[in-house]
């Protein structure tokens, strides 16, 4: 069932600008969590890093500190730097993605990089905490010696009031469209600046790259969003659910998706679009 609510308790009047340091609150946030990692162990860097709502794919969604408590402690390291980071108009939601490394064990060659992606809530209590992650992989390199940007020129526009309606509503139109054409419904509703991660290959970065990648996805049956978030200033919002492949092997794995929103003059728009289908299989 879909569940659709305005995180931080619910969304305020509207904005016209972030609270000062509320974006580089975020990149340090994030090069904190990895630094933890490397420091300590995976394991204690997210139970120290993870909202206690948190989802993470397993390959399901699952609670994030219920998968890393149960979660015996191996050898190993990942690494990883924010590359590309958003902060909504509230400073209190955020997403951000870039390259990571996994190390095993944490002296030896990588054994597997790819980006990760993930959605960041705080309030006026609790720091950045980690809601949703969910991270492809690649074959090629990557390094880790990124400098992290803010993808958008300009502000966003909240959507008012009714922000987690016409959200959810964006989200259940796109997923309807995805099946009979998605390259078509993708063109609606993607960002000029919109990011696509998917297994095998690097993101695509632009509108007409991330077209190129999307278009050579296997032929969808059926998109399921299990979930839809708005930031309180209305402005920023996530949905996550689930993908079915007409073409997919009866022993594939499932393929889950997080996408990442964001509201301009032309209404809800997508900014990144993350999901575990393989690029090329």
């Amino acid at each position: 069932m879909l569940a659709a609510l305005a995180l931080i308790g619910g969304v305020t009047a509207a904005l016209s600008a972030q609270p000062p340091g509320a974006w580089q609150s975020l990149v340090d946030a994030e090069r904190a969590f990895a630094s933890h990692s490397v420091r300590t162990t995976m394991r204690e860097a997210f139970l120290a890093h993870l909202h206690p709502q948190s989802v993470m794919f397993s390959p399901g969604p699952v609670n994030g500190i219920a998968l890393y408590s149960g979660m015996p402690v191996r050898p190993g390291q990942l690494a990883w730097a924010p590359q590309v980071v958003d902060v909504a108009l509230s400073g209190d939601f955020g997403y951000s993605t870039g390259p990571h490394q996994m190390r095993r064990p944490p002296a030896a060659d990588v054994v597997r990089q790819g980006y990760f992606c993930s959605v960041w809530v705080r309030s006026a209590t609790e720091p950045w905490k980690v809601l949703v992650d969910l991270g492809t992989s690649q074959p090629e390199a990557l390094p880790l010696d990124v400098v992290a940007t803010d993808p958008t020129p300009e502000p966003a526009i909240p959507a008012g009031p009714s922000a987690a309606r016409t959200l959810e509503e964006a989200e259940g139109r796109l997923a309807a469209a995805i099946p009979a054409d998605q390259v078509a419904a993708y063109r609606a509703v993607l960002a000029p600046h919109a990011r696509v991660n998917r297994d095998g290959a690097p993101p695509a970065e632009g509108r007409d790259a991330a077209l190129l990648r999307i278009a050579q996805r296997g032929t969808v049956r059926r998109v399921s969003p299990e979930r839809v978030d708005v930031a309180s200033s209305g402005d920023m919002g996530y949905a996550y659910g689930k993908l079915e492949l007409t073409d997919a092997a009866a022993d594939a794995p499932p393929v889950y998706y997080v996408r990442v929103w964001r509201h301009d003059a032309q209404g809800w728009r997508v900014v990144l679009d993350v999901d575990t289908w393989t690029a090329g299989r």
